[in-house]
């Protein structure tokens, strides 16, 4: 009796192994599918109602087809040659530090301008090392935060210092808050790095 119930196991335990591995293979089939990117070529055929790049019989003659979503986009090359001469002077002034203001030693401090409120991300910007006060510097338009950005070619900014321990964005300790915002060509703009 025992051996028949052993042997009834056995059979139940393969059944529903059998079961698993048909299962197992199904859930693994084809069930996915890769498909290869759409392409830009014009063998698309025979265009289907509804499509963007088919044309519209009813518009009028005047009205342009669908843009192609494949074309280059039209976008400007951000150099900075567009908005000027990079070595014109945007902004000018000097930083004083107020009383009892502390810089670490050595000390990196980067005076920057961008877009009112907060002035950041940066539009321009430059790291000053070796500092005495009070320091002059000048803003150029060369001077762009990003490789390649673009710089207005008039626009009001807002002018603001960091002062960090190292080179390096990550070493900031002490962040000024920004100016009020000047038009660009201003001169003479006094920054006061004051106690946090």
């Amino acid at each position: 009796m025992g051996f028949l119930t052993l042997r009834g196991c056995r059979s139940a335990l393969m059944s529903l192994l059998a079961v698993l591995a048909v299962l197992a293979v199904a859930a693994c089939g084809d069930s996915v599918q890769f498909a290869e990117p759409p392409r830009p070529d014009d063998s698309r055929s025979p265009l289907r109602p509804g499509d963007p790049s088919a044309p519209n019989p009813h518009a009028p003659a005047d009205q342009p087809a669908a843009a192609d979503p494949f074309d280059p986009a039209d976008v400007g090359s951000g150099s900075t040659e567009e908005a000027g001469d990079p070595n014109e002077v945007v902004y000018t002034g000097t930083v004083t530090l107020g009383d009892g203001v502390v810089l670490p030693d050595p000390a990196w401090m980067w005076i920057s301008a961008g877009h009112p409120p907060t002035g950041r991300p940066p539009v321009l910007t430059k790291l000053h090392a070796n500092l005495t006060f009070p320091l002059t510097f000048e803003l150029k338009r060369r001077d762009t935060a990003f490789p390649g950005a673009a710089v207005p070619k008039t626009a009001d900014l807002v002018l603001y210092v960091s002062v960090g321990k190292s080179r390096f964005v990550e070493g900031i300790v002490l962040k000024v808050p920004p100016t009020e915002a000047k038009s660009m060509g201003t001169k003479d703009i006094n920054i006061q790095v004051k106690k946090p």
